[in-house]
């Protein structure tokens, strides 16, 4: 779960722009970099999960957020709050 404080990268350009209210504030290239950060914690969240052949990518993103526990979500809380 220690992959979910990475967050922060992501959140931060979507508190700024919400504070400003306007989110073409923030650079096309930050938006950009935010996503491929986003990607990252997803790849490392299904990292090592070996996929059947009736399972997807999409179906083991779904297994990474529905097995979230409430620690997780303190910790998504604290990336938020940052």
């Amino acid at each position: 779960a220690g992959f979910l404080v990475q967050l922060t990268t992501v959140m931060v350009p979507f508190v700024q722009a919400f504070s400003v209210g306007n989110f073409q504030s923030i650079s096309m290239k930050t938006w950009l970099s935010c996503l491929l950060a986003f990607c990252g914690v997803l790849v490392m969240g299904v990292d090592g999960k070996d996929l059947t052949q009736d399972e997807t990518v999409l179906s083991a993103i779904a297994d990474v957020f529905s097995g979230f526990t409430q620690g997780d979500l303190l910790i998504i809380l604290a990336a938020v709050s940052y």
